[in-house]
């Protein structure tokens, strides 16, 4: 029987091997493949390969990935062998000192490139970056709109020393936040934009609490506060928000917050960590859901230190900002990648809009799309990241 010859049998294996994730994928139960704990959606088909072909083959890779058969199982069942393989961490995630751990995927963004510099923007990346945000302050600016893009850093962008001695990086002299900063000030300076490492870095050595959350991704409220110092300071310079002295610090115990633990595979209860909050001599009178189950609420203080109305275009990072800016601002309105329509924009038409996207996320900024050549197209898109 030719066939049972061996370079048949080799071509047929090779042949089963290529078809049979697409079979596979019929099976049902099968997918969706991203797992709950990864925090994201899945990447979506990449389309048509001629419409931007520089990345085609990259996002077809990470859909090819998260459309892996059964990945949902194969994910928890990897992440749970690796961390009985690795002190030091498994699968994106790094394990670093006084029980720290670091979010070090490169599918969900990319960390450890961002804070070594080695995924700086191409130049077309950084052009079309630059062009988008130009042109949403100025047609936001045509209806007196003010426009502040802020990014806040990764953890392991402010806490690298925290990481294991064999992890230990030396930061670059530009990462690809402070490369685009750079950029705009010389290709469109009326853009105001903040990466607010500096600011949490100088803080963390100021104050004996953690202003990132342990064993998540996230930052806890004294780091969002301390972020929101900063950006305000450019908003409103005569505004002078108190420093978070002791006395105006609350510390709330929790374990609400620890991605990083159920990304790891961590079963059961995870450990309690330290959410420190600190006091304003404002308050929201109403922040509450405009629509149940949706990330997408509204607050109001009709004594706030700021009378401006503003939109807040946020990731999960803007959580943690919210009951701040909420008890700072005379009306404010908090949206998790939504399109605003025209009746809606033109009957709250805000004076301030701000965009916040992580620092891993920061290429969505080119995604950012503003039409406003007719009112009845009057919207605003941001698609700020999946976390």
């Amino acid at each position: 029987m030719t066939w049972l010859r061996p370079q048949n049998l080799l071509t047929g294996l090779f042949a089963a091997a290529i078809f049979l994730p697409l079979l596979l994928r019929l099976i049902p139960g099968a997918g969706p493949g991203v797992i709950a704990s990864e925090n994201r959606n899945p990447a979506p088909f990449p389309g048509n390969p001629l419409r931007e072909s520089a990345t085609y083959p990259a996002r077809f890779d990470s859909w090819q990935l998260d459309s892996l058969p059964f990945r949902q199982y194969l994910v928890p069942s990897s992440r749970a062998f690796a961390r009985l393989l690795i002190e030091g961490g498994s699968d994106g995630v790094i394990r670093g000192k006084d029980g720290f751990w670091f979010y070090a995927a490169t599918n969900d963004g990319a960390p450890v490139e961002d804070f070594l510099g080695g995924n700086l923007f191409r130049r077309y990346e950084l052009n079309r970056t630059v062009k988008a945000l130009e042109e949403c302050r100025a047609a936001l600016a045509a209806r007196n709109i003010d426009l502040l893009v802020v990014v806040p850093p990764n953890k392991i962008s402010v806490y690298p020393e925290l990481l294991p001695a064999a992890r230990r990086y030396r930061r670059p002299s530009m990462n690809r936040a402070e490369q685009l900063g750079e950029a705009l000030k010389q290709q469109a300076p009326q853009v105001k934009y903040i990466y607010l490492a500096d600011a949490l870095r100088a803080a963390k050595n100021t104050t004996p609490h953690p202003l990132y959350f342990k064993e998540d991704t996230h930052w806890n409220q004294l780091g969002a506060y301390i972020g929101i110092r900063a950006f305000q300071h450019r908003l409103n310079p005569g505004l002078a928000l108190p420093d978070p002295t002791e006395n105006r610090l609350e510390i709330a115990s929790t374990n609400e917050f620890a991605d990083l633990w159920k990304y790891r595979g961590g079963s059961g209860e995870a450990p309690f960590d330290r959410n420190i909050r600190v006091r304003l001599p404002w308050r929201a009178e109403t922040f509450g859901e405009m629509i149940p189950g949706k990330f997408h609420r509204r607050g109001e203080n009709a004594s706030a230190p700021d009378p401006r109305r503003v939109w807040i275009y946020r990731d999960s990072f803007g959580t943690a900002m919210e009951p701040y800016l909420a008890a700072l601002f005379r009306e404010s309105r908090f949206f998790w990648k939504i399109r605003i329509g025209a009746q809606q924009f033109e009957k709250e038409q805000p004076d301030l809009v701000i965009i916040e996207v992580v620092e891993r996320h920061l290429a969505n900024l080119s995604e950012i799309k503003f039409n406003g050549e007719r009112s009845s197209r009057l919207h605003l898109e941001l698609f700020a990241g999946k976390n």
